[in-house]
């Protein structure tokens, strides 16, 4: 890899400012959209529905130290919701995914992002599971972990689709599929607090959902809990996609 390429941008001045991708930085006055910082980093576009959190909240520090890729919106406000409550050990959690997703985007330019978050995940919810065998307390809170990463890797892989994701015996969806339901069917809507969003949801057994769904010409997707686990995590397949 080198590290040593460097980068051309226009400003709005119409000056050109050079910048090294080992050391990409500037601010929002410099005329670049933190969205551009990101892709001049990894090198390619960004994926679709991707939002950049700014790890220090301050959204003139366009430091790639303090930038960080994220799949969906969704996941985005969940992240500033663990901050907001102060539970750091989750944030460094997500931080440190999300960090080596981006690592793994560079590194890898033929694979897609996609791909790449699966690997991520799987190497950190790897790491999490030994913090949680060693810290029995925590096991609420990872159990989160694992549901919003779940959810946020097949919004991004069905971005066109609702999902309804299984939790417990409801089928769940969030942010804008949640407002899309309440406005074509009805269902009423709920802040869920772990997520910091709206969300909507039926029972699993429900026997008329997928037929009004059907009949609205709803496309979606179904991702069901399964009996496999994930040491103790509980795993998810999509088992329909209409």
């Amino acid at each position: 890899m080198n590290t040593n390429r460097k980068v051309v941008k226009k400003t709005k001045n119409g000056d050109l400012l050079v910048i090294s991708d080992d050391t990409l930085e500037g601010t929002a006055n410099e005329g670049i959209h933190y969205r551009d910082f990101v892709k001049m980093y990894l090198g390619r576009e960004l994926p679709d529905n991707s939002v950049i959190h700014h790890k220090n909240r301050k959204r003139q520090d366009n430091n790639m130290n303090n930038l960080l890729l994220v799949p969906s919106q969704s996941l985005h406000m969940y992240i500033h919701s663990l901050i907001k409550s102060e539970n750091t050990p989750m944030v460094k959690a997500f931080e440190d995914w999300l960090t080596n997703w981006m690592l793994l985007i560079k590194e890898n330019p033929k694979k897609t992002a996609l791909d790449l978050l699966l690997i991520s995940d799987k190497k950190q919810t790897e790491k999490y599971e030994i913090f949680a065998s060693k810290n029995k307390s925590e096991f609420a809170a990872i159990s989160e972990y694992s549901y919003a990463i779940q959810y946020s890797k097949f919004k991004v892989q069905y971005a066109d689709k609702i999902v309804f994701i299984q939790k417990g015996n409801y089928y769940c969806c969030y942010g804008e599929d949640a407002k899309k339901m309440n406005q074509l069917l009805g269902w009423n809507l709920f802040f869920e607090d772990f997520m910091n969003v709206y969300a909507t949801g039926c029972p699993v057994q429900n026997a008329t959902f997928e037929n009004n769904l059907t009949t609205n010409n709803i496309s979606y997707v179904l991702v069901d809990q399964t009996e496999t686990r994930t040491k103790k995590l509980l795993d998810r397949i999509v088992i329909k996609v209409v």
